[in-house]
């Protein structure tokens, strides 16, 4: 979504006030990538990467900082449980416009239409249904704009005794830390 339809939708870049709504945590995709995810945060402790998903519409079913200090900015930014980051609500970011546009998206900066998103670069994968294709939600990686990559690579990789999972790789890490998303079945 770009600043002029944004701004039509009567999204306020300087304002963070996203609706809040229920979630369905008992939903398959949610059961699915729960356990991934927190799999994956061990190896991310002491990273700078922030973690979210959501459900297809862009409510945040879930989020993790390896920090106290970046625990407490995720809940500035509203990236709680419940909290809805479509682009109907937020403008241009990392979950809303990977959901709308249904591929991967990184958005870096300023890029994001919410000035209180604009330290972070985010990359976020959608995560469809492998026998549908439906939309299931998205998984998002976050860190400092300062710290990422210029390059996002995403790509199928396996894992010991998991089906094949979706590993997205553009901010920094520490040892192997890649992050780690399953779609449900």
């Amino acid at each position: 979504m770009d600043a002029r339809t944004a701004r039509l939708c009567g999204v306020d870049p300087a304002r963070l006030d996203v609706p809040h709504e229920d979630v369905d945590l008992d939903s398959r995709f949610a059961r699915a990538a729960r356990p991934v995810l927190d799999d994956s945060t061990e190896r991310m402790a002491g990273s700078g990467i922030c973690l979210a998903v959501t459900d297809r519409l862009g409510r945040v079913l879930w989020s993790w900082g390896p920090d106290r200090a970046r625990r407490r900015r995720l809940d500035e930014l509203a990236l709680l449980e419940g909290f809805l980051i479509d682009e109907e609500t937020a403008g241009t970011n990392g979950l809303g416009t990977a959901l709308e546009a249904g591929r991967v998206v990184t958005v870096r900066g300023e890029e994001h239409f919410k000035e209180a998103f604009h330290p972070f670069a985010c990359v976020v994968a959608p995560v469809h249904d492998p026998v549908t294709g439906r939309p299931l939600g998205g998984v998002n990686i976050t860190c400092r704009a300062s710290q990422a990559r210029r390059r996002t690579s995403f790509h199928s990789a396996p894992w010991p005794s998991r089906p094949p999972l979706a590993v997205a790789s553009s901010c920094p890490t520490a040892g192997p830390g890649e992050v780690l998303a399953r779609s449900a079945r």
